[in-house]
């Protein structure tokens, strides 16, 4: 089901044949700018089924946003560079979105960055090479904090999901919806049906789609459940979950 919905994905398959042409006939390798979850997934499987090899690459921040390599034989790692934002955190807090925005303002496109790590006030960035210059020209300020850029060589970002235990009566789509953003069931058909419900980062339209029992759901404006495991059943027969639960405020892709 999930190669149809890629095939059927117009704008990401015309992304994905020519990255594929040029391997076939110029050989060597090619290497994509950064892609979302879903990007991933999508050139993993046509790469799959046209017999590429494909690998993934964010130097080793263990991030969300990678680059996709395709290859035959051989490959070159992409020419990156991490940065932290420095700044005085004693005046100024800093978001996410306010990187984010100030790196699109100074003209850099979404797909040239990979993902921006917060660490409460520690922030990082990867970018390619190619913009590097105009990011340290141009970039003094984010929101109304002068900062500085420090290359560095590698940042993790801590884990900020909250542990959270959930009790539901199936796996059905509606019902986790439902039970994550804790809306009734014919608010979470209707977020479904408008598209604002990913699960494993593919849309999903089908609210009577059930789930794997480990699932990934993305609720717009809410944030991402991620299923653990099957913690027992309650003396109804309903279903104990545990999860971690990662919310708008705490995301930072």
């Amino acid at each position: 089901m999930q190669y149809n919905k890629i095939i059927e994905d117009i704008e990401v398959m015309k992304k994905i044949n020519y990255v594929i042409n040029r391997v076939k006939n110029n050989g060597g390798y090619v290497t994509t700018n950064f892609l979302d979850p879903y990007e991933q997934l999508a050139f993993e499987a046509i790469c799959k089924s046209n017999k590429l090899n494909i690998s993934f690459w964010d130097k080793g921040m263990d991030s969300e946003r990678k680059i996709a390599i395709i290859f035959e034989d051989y490959y070159e790692e992409p020419k990156c560079t991490i940065y932290r934002v420095r700044y005085n955190t004693k005046y100024y807090s800093i978001t996410h979105r306010d990187v984010l925005g100030a790196l699109m303002n100074v003209g850099i496109k979404r797909e040239m960055l990979g993902d921006i790590l917060v660490n409460k006030q520690d922030i990082a960035f990867l970018c390619m090479d190619s913009v590097k210059g105009l990011i340290q020209e141009e970039l003094t300020k984010i929101k109304n904090a002068p900062v500085t850029l420090e290359e560095i060589e590698t940042f993790i970002k801590e884990d900020d999901g909250i542990e959270k235990k959930y009790i539901i009566s199936s796996f059905r789509l509606d019902t986790l919806v439902a039970t994550f953003a804790d809306i009734n069931r014919e608010e979470a058909k209707e977020r479904i049906k408008r598209k604002e419900v990913k699960v494993n980062h593919f849309i999903e339209t089908d609210y009577k789609l059930v789930c794997d029992p480990q699932a990934l759901i993305s609720i717009k404006g809410f944030g991402r459940v991620q299923i653990i495991k099957q913690d027992g059943v309650t003396r109804k027969d309903n279903i104990v979950l545990i999860t971690k639960v990662y919310t708008r405020k705490s995301n930072s892709k």
